[in-house]
């Protein structure tokens, strides 16, 4: 046998050895070792939080109620005016406690009508808006609402006789109108419901509904 052949010899039996032991030699489990710890050490982690955030109750003393136990009273609902007034061509419509106010003359709507404006008035208004000291819109050069009584009417909600106290801090008043009532009665009519002539606080926030324009 040359050296070439021995050579040659020794390198089959290093490969078939290197081959028997790849085969039967134990596996090298460190780097999963290594992942699986990492990962038990994440879940523990992750269940700590959570239960840490879900430790935190959000609790709510009772109240404290004044009325002795066992009395059996509760306490009055408030009462509540929803008051509305509705802007027509023939008047306001005023509109509390889930009904419509009449007018007393006609027993019907509008609760306070207007009425046609004569022509010397006419003429005044139209002299006024060519030297400009006022504007009118078409309506206004026709009729007349009668602001000052919508103003007394609604002032004996806020300040008549009998009035509760949940009355006398009401504030709020829905203002609806027809899509033909011009911008100068709207403004007029707002003015109205927030003052009285004697210049007291009626209903000073005032919501103007959807049909408004």
């Amino acid at each position: 046998m040359n050296t070439a052949q021995l050579k040659s010899k020794c390198r089959r039996l290093r490969v078939e050895q290197e081959e028997e032991q790849e085969v039967s030699g134990e596996l090298n489990v460190i780097p999963y070792l290594d992942v699986v710890t990492n990962i038990v050490m994440f879940l523990l982690a992750s269940m700590t939080t959570y239960q840490l955030t879900f430790g935190n109750l959000n609790i709510t003393a009772p109240s404290r109620s004044d009325t002795p136990e066992g009395s059996g009273r509760e306490s009055e609902p408030k009462e509540e005016l929803n008051l509305s007034v509705f802007v027509t061509e023939g008047g306001f419509t005023i509109a509390a406690k889930g009904g419509q106010l009449v007018n007393p003359r006609t027993n019907t709507t509008p609760t306070i009508e207007t009425r046609p404006i004569t022509d010397a008035e006419r003429a005044t208004r139209g002299g006024d808006m060519k030297m400009g000291k006022s504007i009118w819109c078409p309506e206004e050069l026709q009729l007349e609402w009668d602001y000052v009584a919508l103003s007394k009417k609604l002032a004996e909600f806020k300040y008549g006789p009998n009035v509760s106290e949940d009355i006398k801090k009401e504030t709020k008043v829905i203002l609806t109108a027809n899509p033909g009532i011009c911008y100068n009665v709207l403004v007029r009519t707002m003015d109205s419901v927030r003052r009285d002539t004697e210049n007291r606080e009626l209903f000073p926030d005032v919501i103007l509904s959807a049909g408004v324009q």
